[in-house]
């Protein structure tokens, strides 16, 4: 592999692991709150957006571990061990969540 290409395998590195560990989290959190806002909890386009998330996640943390030598949160090389745990661990809370908004957003009524 060239220096160039290590760069950018670096790079794109570094953006994936930003995105699953950061921003897909918050973007996680701010269509939940969107949900949360929907009358009578009805199901709305933050839905999808949110499994889009929740889809988005998973596919960048594969390619991470499985293409950009991805590496855990403290820095370890990461395996398909760490990126199954962290599937079961993200669509478990992400189904808990879900499940929390839309309940509270029906007892807003």
């Amino acid at each position: 592999m060239s220096e160039s290409e290590g760069k950018r395998g670096s790079s794109l590195g570094c953006l994936a692991r930003l995105f699953w560990m950061l921003l897909g989290n918050v973007a996680l959190g701010v269509s939940a709150i969107e949900i949360s806002k929907s009358p009578g909890g009805r199901f709305s386009a933050g839905d999808f957006l949110f499994w889009a998330i929740v889809v988005a996640l998973l596919c960048i943390r594969y390619a991470d571990i499985r293409y950009l030598g991805g590496q855990t949160a403290t820095g370890q090389p990461g395996t398909m061990g760490h990126w199954r745990r962290y599937a079961v661990l993200l669509v478990g809370v992400s189904l808990c969540l879900w499940g929390l908004v839309h309940g509270l957003a029906y007892l807003a009524l």
